[in-house]
């Protein structure tokens, strides 16, 4: 028996149970949202096979693995509720609380906030009703189709059974007995009485003033006032209703097209509003959302094949000693960090660490001991994110590093007419931390893309991540191995060029009397004996496409830890800094140029090198991983 989804006057995405509807829950799609009545939509997540609101706070479920996430409000990110895989949600008024149906078992289930745990509290649940009048939920489950509503998280108190669906107009609630399609009038409070009101129930929807019902023998629409107690036809060749109260309107899906239409009280018409439809409906005051089918921009094969002719091959320095590391490895080798209660380590797995980005500033991974700084080259992963942005396409490789080595400088100065050039020489401990994010990306042309298909996808251009930032050069004008791109990491630091050679970053002058100095953060890239192809197997995982459509990969756990892979520590004093310099280039006059150089170091590195002395942000607060820079 397929499922089909309703908003009643809770302004929320309801489940009710039809023999006849279309079974709008086969596959996911992408939400789309509009303030003005259908006039423009704005897209709000891809991949939702459902969608709920409570109080401004929205929710959804993702397709096709079921697991719902919530819209932090504070961060304006989604961030997935406890491990569950769920067919429907529905939020309490405050959002303290949710309920929904378990996938699998039909269990209905509550997650509260409190105990960030879900517990079952009936089982094989059909459907969810939330009644904004008296903020009640109304459930029904088992073979009988009893109604029962829920005074409180976690209590159900039974009121009928044999019912079909539910819905309510101002506190009035309305049901259809499931034996005999027969539509009632109810009363829950405080006393429960019923009224006859109607025959051929189906599908109902109320907003403040009238209830509807989708005949269940045909596809024709009525709306009952109540006051004449006659049920007058407004529309037909309708697969599903829904309604909002707080704006007086009701939307249906027409069943030859799956186009939404929206019937307005003012006057009464009905206005083509989306196509393609899935799920359409109104939420929380006259906020449109409706989940749209989408063809897929790429398909898992076509993404693979892409992947497998550009992907960049990196050539790491012939001195690296800090390699890359797959997730799992890394993990192993590092505690997990509550940094409210930090005498207390805990094992990291892929399975325990803290979710969400509430959780960014409290919590860090920590390395066991300095074995996992090397990596493990061998059984590295390049860990690929694909974004869709509005014209272009980005295919990010990112590579994880068990550490960050000393970053390196060199000062060039003229000191009373004497020249001094340092090289290259260590700024050690500067730049030094556990842990290390870098990536790579290939941009694409959206709009060719779309119009030619994969088959003759072609990277633009290519952007390599350099400390934060990424430098972006035309496809056509970087190093190639067939049409592979060629990566050089930079020496313990690892940051991505498009070329071997020295390149020079944070440049900090002085020009005093008799003395002029320049000191420049230096990058060191050669074609060294180790290598890594990010296009043979296994060498690649996907773990984020939402153009995938159902293709896409679930998200690894790891993915939505938002702390940071590695220790915070404190920029290094700078007259230990200035200890190195001058130990490692005896020849500069150390008299003459170290308060000179201190006043600058102590000026710039703050700010300059205060990032690069923690452990590295997580994937999603990266700004290169939402498409900046």
């Amino acid at each position: 028996m397929p499922y089909v989804y309703n908003v009643g006057q809770n302004f929320r995405w309801n489940m009710i149970q039809s023999s006849t509807a279309t079974p709008f829950f086969a596959e996911g799609g992408t939400i789309y949202a509009s303030s003005d009545g259908g006039a423009n939509w704005g897209k709000v997540t891809p991949n939702a096979s459902y969608f709920a609101n409570s109080t401004g706070i929205n929710y959804f479920i993702s397709y096709p693995d079921g697991q719902p996430f919530y819209l932090n409000p504070e961060y304006n990110t989604w961030e997935p509720l406890p491990k569950i895989s769920l067919s429907s949600i529905m939020p309490g008024i405050n959002g303290s609380f949710v309920i929904g149906i378990e996938s699998s078992s039909s269990d209905l289930v509550l997650y509260n906030k409190g105990s960030a745990k879900w517990d079952v509290l009936k089982s094989d649940c059909k459907s969810i009703y939330y009644d904004y009048h008296f903020d009640t939920y109304c459930v029904i489950c088992g073979e009988e189709n009893t109604l029962y509503y829920v005074s409180s998280p976690g209590i159900l108190n039974i009121v009928r059974s044999n019912v079909k669906c539910v819905s309510s107009v101002s506190g009035i609630f309305y049901i259809v007995d499931s034996n005999t399609n027969e539509i009632f009038q109810i009363e829950l409070f405080p006393n429960y009485s019923e009224i006859f009101v109607g025959n051929n129930g189906g599908m109902l929807a109320g907003t403040n003033t009238n209830i509807y019902n989708l005949d269940q023998n045909s596809s024709i629409v009525y709306c009952y006032t109540g006051s004449s107690d006659v049920w007058e036809p407004v529309a037909n060749e309708a697969a599903y209703i829904s309604a909002c109260s707080s704006c007086q309107s009701l939307t249906l899906v027409n069943s030859e097209s799956n186009s939404l239409w929206l019937y307005t009280d003012t006057p009464w018409d009905w206005r083509l509003i989306k196509e393609n439809i899935i799920i359409g409906g109104v939420t929380w005051g006259n906020k449109i959302y409706c989940i749209v089918e989408e063809k897929p921009l790429l398909t898992h094969a076509e993404l693979n094949n892409i992947i497998e002719n550009y992907a960049p091959i990196l050539y790491f320095n012939s001195g690296e000693k800090y390699f890359m590391c797959n997730v799992s490895y890394f993990l192993e080798n590092c505690w997990i960090i509550d940094l409210k209660n930090p005498d207390k380590k805990t094992q990291a797995n892929l399975s325990n660490l803290p979710q969400g980005q509430s959780n960014a500033s409290n919590y860090q991974l920590v390395e066991k001991d300095t074995s996992v700084r090397g990596g493990n080259i061998n059984s590295a992963v390049s860990y690929v994110h694909v974004l869709e942005l509005e014209d272009v396409l980005e295919i990010q490789f990112w590579f994880l590093y068990g550490y960050n080595g000393a970053g390196f400088g060199k000062i060039e100065c003229k000191v009373a007419g004497h020249g001094y050039d340092t090289g290259n020489f260590s700024l050690a401990p500067m730049g030094e931390h556990e842990g290390d994010w870098e990536g790579v990306t290939l941009r694409f042309d959206l709009e060719r893309l779309k119009a030619t298909g994969a088959i003759s996808a072609k990277p633009t251009m290519v952007g390599f991540c350099q400390h934060g930032n990424r430098q972006w050069i035309d496809y056509e004008n970087v190093e190639r191995s067939g049409k592979q791109i060629v990566v050089y990491p930079s020496l313990y630091g690892h940051a991505s060029y498009p070329q071997a050679g020295d390149f020079t970053h944070d440049k900090h002058g002085i020009d005093n009397v008799g003395i002029t100095l320049l000191f420049e953060i230096v990058d060191q890239a050669d074609k060294g004996p180790v290598s890594f192809n990010c296009a043979h197997p296994g060498n690649f995982q996907v773990v984020s496409a939402s153009c995938l459509g159902a293709e896409r990969p679930m998200e690894p756990e790891w993915l939505n830890f938002w702390g940071r892979w590695g220790a915070s520590n404190k920029v290094p004093p700078t007259d230990l800094i200035l200890d190195n310099i001058f130990r490692e280039n005896p020849s500069l006059p150390e008299g003459l140029l170290r308060s000179l150089l201190k006043a600058e170091l102590n000026a710039a590195l703050p700010t300059a090198w205060t990032e690069e002395q923690d452990g590295p942000r997580s994937l999603k607060n990266q700004s290169q991983w939402n498409g900046i820079h």
